[in-house]
């Protein structure tokens, strides 16, 4: 959403780089088949609105780490592991602690299905004061 220039950027980048790669408009079935391949979920996103692929992550029990923005620490909590600025060290650090099956699991990461958090929603909008509306 809005990052044309990034898009160019990536296009570009993965004619010359073939271990990159960037699955657009891909199926439920195939991302489900790309988690189950999966060691763990990179969230380097900057900004972000849910989270989702955190909660996702979770459901296939995938580690997770991520940026260490206010929305993946209220998300995932102490289940993910999280980095700052250099994600290559980062990634390093994580993978030492994953050889040695200290890294933060997500397993036990607790998460709300579409219709939880929709209920949620409902029940925190319809319990405002009537008074306060007005």
């Amino acid at each position: 959403w809005m990052q044309d220039t990034l898009i160019r950027r990536l296009r570009s980048r993965m004619a010359q780089e073939p271990r990159l790669i960037w699955l657009e408009g891909i199926s439920d079935e195939y991302l489900e088949s790309v988690y189950a391949a999966s060691v763990c979920l990179i969230a380097a996103s900057r900004a972000e609105g849910f989270g989702l692929p955190l909660i996702e992550a979770a459901r296939h029990k995938l580690p997770v780490i991520a940026r260490d923005i206010p929305v993946f620490r209220e998300v995932a909590g102490r289940h993910a592991y999280y980095f700052s600025d250099d994600l290559a060290h980062s990634i390093e650090t994580w993978l030492t602690l994953h050889a040695q099956n200290q890294h933060p699991g997500s397993d036990e990461m607790p998460w709300l299905s579409w219709r939880e958090s929709a209920e949620r929603l409902w029940n925190l909008v319809t319990a405002v004061p009537q008074e306060s509306l007005e």
